[in-house]
């Protein structure tokens, strides 16, 4: 449990590589435990595709003896999976089940507005994603869902003031990343800037890979300022 915790508060300050081996840890030392097979399968979508988080998920699928919440998260993990396979028909029946489960669980909701946005159902992916702030307000994935798929759509003004908003009420660092990109985008490098800053202050555990990124966007961010001297320094 607590590499499990410890792993997702590492994804969150900035340490990503941090967090999956803390999460592949925890499964190699208790492959049994519910909630490690959940973070494995989680990690083996993300750095090996749905083919193989599938092949894995279909040898652990009795979850009869798990607390509700994260039979629901491993039913809307395979809704998601099923998904990125392009089978939202069976996508659907996991998500349908994963509700049944724990109707007020705002994990599932997001899974479900991800699945919508592969589906290219913007309508239904924002109306999913909302549901999980309905849940749960301010719930961190669920605001950079909503983000998302405003942004999909071109509402980026509506977005940018979702997202300051959304800044304001949580320290997470990846809504502030999420920020500073549509700030940049939209011509705003002077708010750029500051949001940049305030995502090092949320990142005290910053990777090699996650510094090198912040440094790219800050040089960016001060040569479109006119500050050459600025992006100088950020680039080297």
């Amino acid at each position: 449990s607590a590499r499990l915790i410890g792993g997702r508060l590492a994804i969150q300050l900035g340490a990503p590589d941090l967090g999956r081996k803390l999460h592949l840890a925890a499964y190699r030392s208790t492959p049994g435990y519910p909630e490690a097979v959940y973070y494995h399968a989680r990690y083996r979508l993300d750095a090996f595709g749905p083919l193989a988080a599938w092949r894995f998920m279909r040898g652990h699928m009795d979850w009869s003896d798990a607390p509700p919440e994260l039979h629901a998260d491993w039913l809307a993990l395979a809704g998601f999976t099923a998904a990125r396979l392009k089978d939202f028909d069976r996508a659907e029946r996991w998500f349908n089940r994963a509700e049944t489960i724990s109707p007020d669980r705002p994990w599932p909701a997001v899974e479900r507005a991800g699945a919508y946005d592969l589906a290219d159902r913007p309508a239904d992916a924002l109306a999913a994603a909302r549901r999980a702030l309905e849940l749960s307000p301010w719930f961190r994935p669920g605001v950079q869902a909503v983000a998302h798929v405003l942004i999909k759509q071109g509402r980026d003004a509506e977005a940018l003031d979702f997202l300051t908003e959304a800044a304001a009420h949580l320290e997470s660092g990846l809504v502030v990343a999420q920020l500073a990109t549509l700030q940049t985008d939209l011509g705003r490098h002077a708010d750029a800037a500051r949001t940049l800053d305030r995502y090092a202050e949320l990142s005290p555990l910053l990777e090699p890979e996650v510094a090198k990124w912040l440094s790219a966007r800050r040089a960016e961010t001060a040569y479109l300022l006119g500050d050459r001297v600025g992006a100088e320094a950020h680039a080297r």
